[in-house]
């Protein structure tokens, strides 16, 4: 049985695959009184870090979003609004 692909080692592919530009700035908004403003970079260095179930719903969200013909940045977007919200990212 082949072993799923380690989600860091996925999402350098990732990046390199659709030559994201990580230096983008996903959110710059206030978001529950507080201003944020949030790198792409920063943001994914957060996710690299979290539970493998919200790093699992990051990759779904991803994808989904370059399937769609979307960009990866919106889903990145609304998943890092959604993080901060719920206070499972600190900034």
């Amino acid at each position: 049985m082949r072993k799923a692909m380690d989600f860091d080692l996925w999402l350098d592919w990732f990046i390199v695959d659709n030559k994201l530009n990580i230096q983008e700035v996903l959110l710059e908004e206030i978001i529950d009184g507080q201003p944020y403003k949030v790198k792409m970079v920063d943001f994914l260095n957060k996710v690299r870090k979290l539970n493998h179930l919200t790093q699992q719903k990051v990759k779904d969200d991803m994808c989904r979003e370059l399937y769609s013909g979307g960009k990866v940045s919106k889903a990145l977007k609304e998943d890092c609004r959604e993080l901060i919200s719920s206070g499972k990212l600190l900034l």
